[in-house]
């Protein structure tokens, strides 16, 4: 099937390169020919942006959709960039709603006019889509479209998208937040939970502009249900008030621990947990988290096991991470586990405290958790030679034969923990009672055919 009305409008405009990319393909159907000309389009997108202005009324909407989907990225000039934005707008049934407020949006940082904002907020307040929250089980699915998750179908509907192009308009610059604050007053309140996902992400941008009113806005957004509390957005606009404005995000966070739905109260139990870092009076609701069923000790484990590094009160993480080291869920043991992860980031391990012993003797040391402290020691500069081989006695004892299985994590660990006990003793030259330690550390590997040991005794040995 061609379509002679795409070939009569292409071969009209004036230039011979756009001719002879006609004439050299075959022309299937509009699907497939727009395909064709979104990837020219990217090429050339002045070219073809002009080339849209001229398609007759009738030209099939793949093809104006293909041309703006291409667009995006600050190609245009600002003239151009208007005069295709109406041309879109004013097709019937406006059925380009999902990409054009975005493409809008990526040439922002050149500021816009208000006509083109205007445009976004028409799509991100009064687009008809969606008109389901087909993220919700149905007759038609039983575990919902789009993974079952309200923002994953948000951003694929035209006022999720529009609030997310909102969202970068917000951050590029004050000009644009003063003509678009009205705009998401009105939003906050969609009826959809699904676009409410996408508004929460420019609530977060307009806290660069007005604290205040976005934590108020932000509130308002909350009220529909514990699905739209366990969003990602929710949580990441939390990231960037708890800490700072506890007490005004209080309800928020309050209903998240109260959630029938796990993953809200997890997040809510992060985000607790995050405040309580830096304010005292965050620490109630800390202890609630670190007090409260697996999920909310989970979240707990995830912030304090993140922060040991950094935090300012560390006493306060390095009591909490020894509590969840004997956590009866492994779930929530195997995050306390990674309070090594950000030592390894940073490549030093600096003063461990008691935090490190209490590890090795917790029933945290186990699985994963072992092999992340034996990488934090083989990523650091100068890693304690007391600490590696107090470690590898305690691997001996929890896996023992586990650290030849070929199969298992203990054998990649094993070799880990032979490699770093060579370091330790070709370190230890005027030590010889470490150096003995050393060696005793490598006749046990041996004897549990630990793997990778005997490579490292023959190494040794050279």
């Amino acid at each position: 099937m061609t379509d002679p009305q795409w070939r009569s409008a292409l071969r009209a405009y004036p230039e011979d390169r756009h001719k002879q990319w006609l004439e050299d393909r075959v022309l299937g159907g509009a699907r497939q020919l727009a395909g064709e000309l979104e990837a020219r389009t990217k090429v050339e997108p002045e070219r073809f942006a002009r080339l849209m202005l001229s398609l007759p009324e009738d030209t099939h909407d793949s093809y104006f959709e293909a041309i703006v989907r291409a667009l995006p990225g600050g190609s245009l000039p600002l003239d151009l960039l208007v005069a295709v934005a109406e041309r879109a707008h004013a097709r019937p049934g406006r059925p380009h709603g999902r990409w054009l407020p975005p493409m809008i949006a990526s040439h922002g940082e050149a500021g816009l006019p208000p006509a083109l904002l205007d445009l976004v907020a028409w799509y991100a307040t009064q687009d008809p889509d969606p008109s389901a929250e087909l993220w919700r089980p149905s007759p038609e699915s039983d575990t919902g479209y789009y993974g079952g998750t309200p923002h994953e179908h948000g951003i694929n509907t035209a006022r999720g998208s529009a609030a997310e192009a909102l969202a970068r308009l917000i951050a590029q610059g004050p000009e644009h937040w003063t003509h678009l604050a009205p705009t998401l007053g009105r939003m906050v309140d969609d009826p959809s939970m699904a676009v409410r996902t996408c508004v929460a992400e420019a609530c977060t941008q307009a806290l660069r502009h007005d604290r205040p009113k976005a934590i108020a806005l932000f509130l308002r957004l909350c009220n529909l249900g514990d699905a739209l509390l366990a969003s990602p957005p929710i949580e990441r606009f939390l990231n960037y008030t708890a800490p700072y404005d506890f007490e005004a995000v209080l309800p928020v966070l309050s209903a998240m621990l109260a959630s029938p739905l796990a993953e809200a109260r997890q997040a809510g139990a992060r985000q607790v947990m995050r405040a309580a870092l830096t304010l005292d009076a965050a620490r109630p609701w800390a202890d609630r988290a670190l007090t409260g069923d697996a999920p909310m000790r989970k979240g707990a484990a995830q912030v304090l096991a993140a922060n040991l590094l950094a935090a300012p009160d560390r006493a306060y993480v390095e009591a909490g991470l020894i509590r969840l080291f004997h956590d009866p869920d492994p779930e929530v043991r195997g995050e306390a586990a990674e309070w090594t992860r950000p030592f390894r980031e940073a490549g030093r391990l600096g003063p461990l405290g008691e935090v490190a012993d209490a590890f090795l003797a917790s029933p945290a040391f186990s699985g994963a958790g072992i092999g992340s402290l034996f990488e934090a020691l083989e990523d650091a500069s100068e890693a304690p030679a007391d600490l590696l081989l107090r470690a590898g006695e305690r691997f001996i004892e929890v896996v023992g034969l586990g650290a030849g299985d070929t199969a298992g994590s203990g054998a990649f660990t094993a070799q880990t923990l032979s490699e770093l006990v060579l370091r330790a003793y070709r370190q230890a030259e005027d030590a010889p009672d470490l150096r003995r330690r050393c060696l005793d550390l490598l006749d046990r590997l041996l004897e549990v055919g630990g793997y990778g040991t005997e490579e490292a005794l023959d190494t040794l040995g050279r």
